[in-house]
């Protein structure tokens, strides 16, 4: 009477729960009825209550966590003596071991159950099914499956939900498909939790283009998308680097009516955090505290503060911090916050200090360091100057300072991937071979960042078999580090067919995925490719990142095609993406490129009325045209104008005005500059030498002598050489 009766409360057992205990409704209910009922019904009065059940349920959960079988059917063997049905506490203890993945212990419990007699029910195989599918082991949850046919156990949405599970965690997305359609085809309905594990797995891998057809098909069979559907849809726009869809996603979301949780705003925030914009995601966090999500906030606030330690906004790190203070968070959240700020202050700090001690010779070795960081960043320095023996010795005192061997190898592979060196990074997976450490996804992961770096595409090929013959699918992310390889080294062709690769393994590419198979367009100079790249990343669906688009921008520059750049900048704008500094800079690069400083300077008074500031690359982009259209007088007052609005020197205009003298025949004036550059500190044995070829190609055998005097004081002087 005071309210409608909720999920499970209507009938008499709803009566029982909101108004009368269950000995009342029990006794109540018995009234009238068999003297074999009533008997039955005085024996479950005499069951524990509730309050009991769940200290049994915890019991089994936490003999379950440690793997204690022994423990667990203890614990069964007592709620059976005070009164728990048999079949109901052997179900309670197989979830139990189901849900902590520890399948062994689920089948010691059914072996249990069946020399007892006591028959499973759907509970029972849909419990085993769900630790099958936590392990990603489709072919015996389909075994399970088959058992309880057998026994002629109906079907169910939720077996089926499991297998899907099963599929998803095992990576076979196109699988899962195939398990809905089965489910359908024998005339059980699917509600919207099933389209939700689909939905999920597309969220996984940034399958957007699978996710929005997933919601289609749920619009035209009239299932309502609840918010974990929106919350998937917008994880897979996330994923695939597209906020400009999640964000409409979440206006579609609030449009219908459906309220927002945790989630929604989670989704967003590391969306946000993975694209570099740490500011949208401070305003969705800000949003999230407002709608009064505060004690979900600490989870969410380290990922926060790693982006603001990457973009160098510490100041932004710290206000994180204080917040998580302010709001009671749990220690473990503060400290793991305090650490990400602290560890960012101390590689500021004293990086240079820990490189210079690396680098010192073997008889000085780096010992009882306190702390993964210093190997790392010891192992690093190494790596780099290409000194795989000091990495390897580096490795052996991790493990005597006590750090478990895999952790030691690790730190070896990513110092080496770092660094770009195949040789050390294959090395320490044969190290890893012979000692028995198991490889993980992680391994695979610094593994392939060596050849990503170095631009190895056939390294990169052998270490993605390799994961194959170990069982382990390579997804998106092992993909684009190929595919990076395919950048680095300009193979158009190789990059092609990894994303063909992709698609017919239902692995969705993001936005980085074309980054890098444009900058194998580039490196190539292969302008026509670069747009097809542009038109295949339109096409599924990935919109709204500049990147890709002044990557071409820049190939237009390089080819001096200003009329392509031109049109590719309107291109651009009428799709909706936003102009960043860059396209600018390399818009002003073909204008250079073409020698036409008058469209130059337009683009230079395009880019101030947008609220961008001219700084050292803008002049010297116009200093460029006005040299490479030979008016050396106006590239000289655009160098001055720069240097009375202090934006500071430039050693690229330098150069290419140095160039523009010498190219001229002017070489008093081209020996003019070297020595203003000299004066400013900016003069590179590059220049030196540059000048020095055309004085002896011009004849000026005065200016030759002096370049060559400027590069024996270099020398002497041990000058750092810029480049």
């Amino acid at each position: 009477e005071t309210r409608p009766l909720g999920r499970g409360e209507s009938g008499p057992l709803g009566l029982w729960r909101l108004q009368a205990g269950p000995r009342e409704w029990m006794r109540h209910s018995s009234g009238g009825v068999g003297e074999a009922t009533a008997e039955a019904t005085e024996a479950m009065l005499d069951a524990p209550s509730e309050a009991e059940l769940r200290k049994y349920k915890r019991a089994l959960k936490a003999c379950a966590r440690e793997g204690k079988v022994q423990e667990a059917l203890e614990v069964l063997e007592e709620m059976q003596r005070n009164g728990v049905a048999g079949l109901f506490a052997h179900n309670a203890a197989i979830a139990a071991f189901s849900r902590a993945r520890r399948v062994d212990g689920a089948l010691a419990v059914k072996e249990v159950m069946d020399s007892k007699g006591i028959e499973g029910d759907t509970k029972t195989y849909n419990a085993l099914m769900y630790g099958y599918a936590k392990e990603g082991n489709l072919a015996k949850a389909r075994e399970v499956q088959e058992e309880r046919e057998r026994r002629g156990i109906p079907a169910d949405e939720v077996m089926y939900q499991t297998l899907m599970r099963a599929c998803v965690h095992a990576g076979k997305i196109a699988e899962a498909r195939n398990v809905l359609e089965e489910m359908q085809s024998k005339g059980i309905a699917s509600e919207c939790g099933t389209y939700n594990i689909l939905l999920k797995a597309c969220s996984r891998t940034g399958n957007m283009a699978k996710a929005k057809e997933l919601m289609e098909e749920m619009e035209s069979k009239g299932l309502a998308a609840n918010v974990s559907t929106y919350n998937w849809m917008m994880r897979a726009c996330a994923r695939a680097g597209n906020m400009g869809e999640a964000r409409q996603v979440l206006g579609e979301m609030d449009s219908k009516g459906v309220g927002r949780n945790a989630m929604t705003f989670s989704s967003l925030i590391f969306g946000h955090v993975g694209a570099g914009e740490p500011a949208e995601a401070f305003k969705m966090l800000g949003e999230m505290e407002r709608a009064g999500f505060v004690r979900y906030l600490p989870p969410y606030c380290k990922p926060l503060m790693d982006a603001c330690a990457k973009e160098g906004t510490l100041a932004e790190a710290r206000k994180v911090w204080e917040e998580m203070q302010s709001q009671g968070a749990s220690e473990y959240y503060v400290s793991a916050a305090k650490r990400v700020y602290e560890r960012k202050m101390q590689e500021l700090g004293s990086r240079k200090a820990l490189r210079g001690q690396a680098r010192k010779p073997r008889g000085r070795k780096v010992k009882n360091v306190a702390g993964l960081r210093k190997y790392k960043d010891a192992m690093k320095a190494s790596a780099k100057e290409g000194k795989e023996e000091e990495v390897m010795e580096l490795l052996e005192e991790m493990e005597g300072d006590g750090f478990a061997p895999d952790v030691a190898h690790s730190a070896a592979m990513g110092a080496f991937g770092n660094a770009g060196s195949v040789s050390g990074a294959m090395m320490v997976r044969e190290a890893m071979k012979r000692r028995g450490i198991a490889a993980d996804e992680l391994t695979y992961t610094l593994l392939l960042n060596a050849p990503r770096r170095s631009g190895d595409v056939a390294t990169a090929r052998m270490v993605l078999e390799e994961m194959e013959r170990e069982g382990l699918a390579p997804s998106w992310s092992f993909y684009n580090s190929l595919m990076g390889a395919c950048g680095v080294s300009g193979n158009v062709a190789e990059g092609f067919k990894v994303l063909e690769e992709m698609e017919s393994r239902g692995v969705a590419g993001n936005v980085a995925t074309y980054i890098d198979l444009m900058r194998a367009c580039v490196a190539a100079g292969d302008v026509p490719q670069g747009v097809k790249v542009l038109e295949k990343m339109e096409s599924k669906g990935i919109t709204g990142n500049v990147t890709p688009y002044n990557m071409l921008l820049g190939a237009y520059a390089e080819a001096g095609n200003l009329a392509e750049a031109q049109k590719l900048v309107a291109e651009t704008e009428r799709k909706g993406v936003k102009l960043n500094m860059w396209t600018f800079h390399k818009w002003m690069d073909a204008c250079a490129e073409a020698g036409d400083p008058t469209a130059g300077l337009k683009v230079h008074e395009e880019m101030k009325m947008r609220g961008f500031a001219a700084d050292r690359v803008t002049y010297a982009r116009l200093v460029k045209a006005y040299t490479y259209a030979g008016n050396l007088v106006e590239a000289r007052k655009v160098l001055e104008e720069m240097e009375r609005k202090g934006v500071g020197v430039s050693m690229a205009a330098h150069m290419t005005l140095m160039r523009g003298y010498a190219d001229a025949g002017n070489i008093p004036e081209a020996w003019k500059m070297l020595e203003e550059m000299e004066r400013k500190g900016i003069a590179s044995m590059d220049g030196c030498h540059e000048l020095l070829v055309a004085c002896e190609e011009a004849g000026e055998v005065a200016e030759a002598r002096k370049v060559q005097e400027m590069m024996e004081r270099k020398k002497n002087a041990d000058d750092p050489v810029q480049t």
